[in-house]
């Protein structure tokens, strides 16, 4: 059985933060003091620790924080994990670090007990959808996501970022477009992946615009950077994102 924490403040905390932790550098900065507070208030609530370590893993990836706090992040899953080992999302958030780690088995490991744990954890499927794209079965893990909408109709913002994507990786660029365009993941992070969507598709001018809006959040990007730290099995797959950034006019 799953553990909750039976302390509301922090259960709200939880649920601020986590809303935060994707959107951008300035909101995923203004999570994480909001994550560390309910750890405070419950030691043991292990979703606060789980999205403690996106909040970590995020910064190293996206906003240029020190390799440390992608070991942070995957500390704090490991702790997410020990505190409730029946928690799928937290085995999830685990299995989206180990990603990261470029330890790919281990992580199909961790989406697989989150879901023996719970089949209809929606989170889960959209994290392996993405980790499927990785290893190069873009279309597979469209299906995935699906099942994820399936699942919750009404998702949050960080799941249109991984539909478009996927969608994206699988070439479905017109896709990827409409599934960015979503009120929920337009003007987030996601953008620089519309940006590349629409420079594939010849649309130049938008996409040099929406890459301008992108790089006003997030003044820092670099294609190489990003490149350096995904997880994908074939370099091909990985140039296919660099190639669409270049396009849309982001730096290198």
């Amino acid at each position: 059985p799953r553990q909750r924490t039976s302390n509301f403040e922090a259960y709200e905390l939880l649920v601020r933060g986590r809303s935060l932790v994707t959107q951008s550098q300035e909101a995923n900065k203004t999570a994480r003091p909001l994550l560390e507070r309910a750890i405070q208030l419950d030691p043991g609530f292990a979703e606060a620790h789980a999205w403690l370590a996106m909040s970590h893993l995020l910064g190293w990836m996206f906003w240029g924080e020190p390799e440390e706090y992608r070991s942070l992040g995957r500390a704090e899953a490991e702790r997410a994990v020990s505190l409730d080992p029946g928690n799928a999302g937290a085995h999830s958030i685990l299995g989206y670090v180990l990603q990261f780690d470029f330890r790919a088995d281990e992580a199909a490991a961790e989406f697989a007990t989150a879901l023996r744990i719970d089949p209809n954890h929606a989170d889960t499927w959209i994290f392996l959808g993405e980790s499927k794209a990785h290893l190069g079965n873009a279309v597979e893990g469209i299906e995935c996501i699906q099942n994820a909408f399936r699942l919750d109709p009404y998702p949050p913002g960080r799941c249109y970022w991984l539909r478009g994507y996927v969608e994206y990786a699988a070439r479905r660029y017109e896709d990827a477009v409409d599934t960015l365009r979503h009120e929920t993941t337009y003007r987030t992070g996601s953008r620089r992946i519309l940006a590349a969507a629409l420079a594939q598709l010849g649309r130049i001018e938008e996409a040099k615009e929406e890459a301008r809006q992108f790089l006003a959040a997030n003044p820092h990007f670099s294609a190489r950077q990003w490149a350096s730290t995904q997880p994908f099995r074939r370099d091909a797959d990985r140039q296919h994102f660099v190639d669409g950034y270049l396009m849309a006019g982001l730096p290198e």
